[in-house]
């Protein structure tokens, strides 16, 4: 049946006591109904500024809804509902949960590979002030840093000019974890991170950090807020000589 005039489309509920017409629809369940907010386009212009549902319909949790993860079954009984509190990136356990992070030595070096873990899309997905940062760190006596590397992962954008009036920002590689394109089987995102071979000696610790971050017309970029997502320690690679 055709929608009343101006209704509003509501989710299951007791609709009874709302200002305006409603009707339920079960639309609400799926991507589509997300797409409005977390899939458009660049302004004037056929460039994805955000992508998250062809993310999440290229994942392996394509078949799973996005109101399975950020908006779970809460309450029990006839108080039973899909929560609203959207849980996402300013969910620290959500966020936490997405990542798998495989830590390695080698001569003068750390690998880390990020596997995307649970979930549906690319870490981080959304909108372009978010991106990881990847580090590690040897230490020697007194605590004294003998190596130190460090990575970001996120969409990359380069400036563009298209005429004397008009600048554009275009998308030139991508290498967050589980991105569209992603060369490993698994979608994992490989970081080697150099820290020399006067390193070898001594431990090394890794971090993985979500940020986000305000980007500037120059190269700076100020960090608007972090978050730890692993943190872990690798042993010397070999004993001092």
């Amino acid at each position: 049946s055709h929608a009343a005039p101006h209704a509003v489309l509501v989710g299951p509920g007791d609709s009874h006591a709302a200002p305006h017409a409603v009707v339920a629809s079960a639309a609400f369940a799926g991507a589509p109904a997300c797409a409005a907010c977390h899939e458009f386009e660049f302004p004037g212009r056929a460039a994805p500024m955000q992508m998250t549902v062809r993310e999440h319909a290229a994942s392996r949790f394509a078949a799973t809804s996005c109101a399975d993860c950020h908006m779970p079954w809460t309450g029990d009984g006839a108080s039973r509902h899909r929560s609203h509190v959207f849980a996402a990136s300013r969910d620290p356990a959500l966020l936490q949960r997405s990542l798998r992070v495989e830590a390695t030595r080698g001569p003068g070096v750390v690998a880390l590979r990020l596997v995307p873990a649970a979930v549906g899309h690319a870490v981080p997905t959304g909108d372009l002030f978010r991106r990881l940062l990847v580090e590690a760190e040897a230490t020697g006596a007194a605590g004294a840093v003998v190596g130190r590397d460090a990575r970001t992962l996120e969409r990359r954008f380069e400036r563009r000019r298209e005429s004397s009036l008009r600048t554009v920002q275009v998308e030139v590689a991508d290498d967050r974890p589980a991105a569209p394109g992603s060369r490993e089987a698994d979608g994992a995102a490989v970081v080697l991170l150099e820290l020399g071979a006067e390193a070898d000696v001594y431990p090394v610790r890794w971090r993985v950090v979500h940020q986000r971050v305000e980007f500037h017309r120059s190269e700076d970029v100020v960090i608007a807020g972090e978050l730890e997502l692993a943190v872990g320690d690798l042993p010397p690679l070999r004993e001092e000589p």
